[in-house]
């Protein structure tokens, strides 16, 4: 039973410092020549967006729009994969009840 315990503590330990890491994480993406840049956290949270004066044009709004939206597509799905790779780095070696 105390075994049990020390492992439910053992493994909040562990999801604690998962969550610590990944607001650690920064991925940063960019289209359009570098002309688009965004920089999002491990929390999905988005912490930059770098618009190029040039794009900035009005008859470049629909090009602009959809650059954007894949970029921050892209950049969710990258996010996921760190998130993904430094969980499984963490549960290397952990003995989890019932795996």
């Amino acid at each position: 039973m105390f075994e049990k315990m020390k492992q439910l503590m053992d493994m909040r330990k562990m999801a604690q410092e998962a969550e610590r890491r990944l607001g650690e994480t920064r991925v940063e993406k960019s289209a359009l020549g570098g002309k688009l840049r965004i920089v999002v956290d491990g929390n999905h949270r988005v912490e930059s967006l770098f618009i190029d004066d040039s794009l900035l044009n009005p008859a470049q709004k629909t090009v602009v729009e959809k650059a954007l939206a894949a970029l921050l597509t892209e950049t969710a799905e990258a996010v996921k994969r760190e998130a993904a790779s430094k969980a499984m780095e963490m549960m290397k070696g952990m003995k989890l009840p019932g795996m």
